[in-house]
């Protein structure tokens, strides 16, 4: 999409769209006290990132994503009220994911990717969290029941068959993916739409 400039921008507004949607249910399922620095990983605009920041006045945040997502000038929109509280860090998190948080979230991500490049991703969460005694993972996806049961999900499932090629999972498969990742996941909070927040500590 970076050599299509116009289809990047409407992609990202696109997912600030849905942050949009998800970020008063998220907040209203999840408490983020307690955690000092919050990276969002791959968080697009940060629309979601700056909500969070601004319900936990004593919170820091960190956006991370890649360098022509952050130099979008909607990214510094979505940041304004919070940006003495948070800064924009560039990369790809196949790559590496910086240290420097004791929390990372991830919304909707993981399930964009089949197994094995998502394991590369909760592999370099776990080297960025691994000097952080008390460092969690907060991750926002659907988590499909493992019931014959309409379920949102399922239609998000073959979306992400169809397009990037990822998945969405049940329980067990959550558990035995960040398991093989380094993680063991702590709880899983449902929230008032078809998402979930997992959250996850090292083993």
């Amino acid at each position: 999409m970076e050599a299509q400039p116009e289809v990047a921008h409407d992609f990202n507004m696109g997912m600030t769209s849905v942050s949009r949607r998800l970020a008063p249910a998220v907040l209203e399922a999840y408490d983020f006290s307690g955690i000092e620095t919050l990276m969002d990983v791959a968080g697009g605009h940060g629309f979601i990132l700056c909500e969070i920041l601004k319900a936990y006045p004593d919170l820091k945040g960190i956006l991370f994503d890649m360098e022509s997502v952050i130099q979008d000038p909607k990214c510094g929109q979505c940041l304004v009220h919070v940006n003495s509280r948070c800064h924009s860090m560039a990369g790809n998190f196949f790559e590496h994911i910086p240290s420097g948080a004791d929390a990372y979230y991830m919304q909707h991500i993981i399930h964009d990717w089949d197994d094995e490049p998502a394991l590369k991703v909760l592999n370099n969460c776990r080297h960025a969290l691994q000097n952080q005694k008390n460092g969690k993972l907060v991750v926002v996806d659907s988590v499909i029941p493992e019931s014959g049961d309409p379920h949102f999900g399922k239609l998000l499932d073959l979306e992400m068959l169809l397009m990037p090629g990822g998945r969405e999972r049940t329980e067990p498969e959550f558990r035995a993916l960040f398991a093989k990742g380094g993680f063991e996941i702590t709880r899983i909070v449902p929230t008032r739409i078809a998402d979930s927040v997992i959250e996850a500590r090292l083993r």
